[in-house]
């Protein structure tokens, strides 16, 4: 599992067709044209909305068919199922459709989203218009912030000695959280490049099973949580967790 972000503007790319060739002099209907585009937002964070437009003149039902790929759209819908592409969106559709559709990030590089509008079938579609939708993913970077500490323990209670975070990243903050018997604090926060936090403990005895957990966190950046549990007699074990932009809790860290 990795956590994304997309960087820069998005290319948008739209492609029109038509069927049956031009209107006839003699006063009947033009030939239906059919038209599909993909409209991006410049600016998007954690997922890629996109918003999906199928117009023309006198078409009444066709199939729209949405794909994303790693590579290059092929010209047809027919190659995007032959080359393996991820269908998110296979819907009937008629003149005038528009919804707005959110794909989440699936790797690291360049995503493509694939529209084509077609004839309505299951095989050898007839492919009247495409477009397609260039997006740049990145992985979120991990902040790499070191928590050094020191605890002095009996079979009774530990204590905390030394505990401070450094290289917290700028614009970055510390969150201090202590739960079980003998904690003297919850949920404190604290800036600065770095944090010294043995001193808000005031020497509190802890008792074992108690929870120290120190969460570092930036925007646009995987903040760093590590928990520190207390025992009888012997250091606290440490656990180290994630916290992905936008999430509320730790989870394990994605390899």
């Amino acid at each position: 599992m990795k956590w994304f972000r997309l960087s820069g503007a998005v290319a948008v790319f739209t492609l029109a067709g038509v069927l049956g060739g031009s209107a006839m002099a003699n006063g009947t209907s033009p030939a239906p044209t059919y038209n599909v585009k993909l409209t991006v937002p410049a600016s998007v964070a954690r997922s890629y909305p996109f918003t999906v437009t199928a117009d023309g003149v006198s078409f009444n039902v066709s199939r729209l068919t949405v794909f994303l790929k790693n590579g290059a759209c092929p010209a047809s819908a027919n190659l995007a199922v032959s080359a393996g592409a991820h269908e998110i969106i296979s819907t009937n559709v008629a003149s005038g459709y528009s919804k707005l559709h959110a794909v989440t990030p699936k790797f690291v590089g360049t995503h493509i989203v694939c529209a084509y509008l077609t004839s309505v079938g299951t095989s050898a579609l007839t492919t009247y218009a495409n477009a397609q939708a260039v997006y740049s993913v990145v992985a979120y970077p991990k902040i790499n912030s070191s928590v050094t500490y020191t605890f002095a323990f009996t079979t009774s209670y530990t204590k905390v000695v030394q505990l401070t975070v450094s290289g917290v990243p700028a614009g970055g903050g510390v969150a201090v959280n202590c739960a079980g018997h003998g904690c003297p604090l919850s949920n404190r926060s604290f800036t600065g490049s770095s944090v010294a936090l043995s001193g808000v403990f005031h020497g509190a005895d802890l008792s074992p099973g108690a929870k120290i957990q120190i969460s570092i966190t930036a925007p646009s950046e995987v903040g760093k949580v590590e928990i520190f549990t207390t025992h009888r007699d012997s250091t606290p074990t440490v656990t180290t967790l994630c916290q992905p932009p936008g999430a509320t809790k730790p989870r394990a860290c994605a390899r």
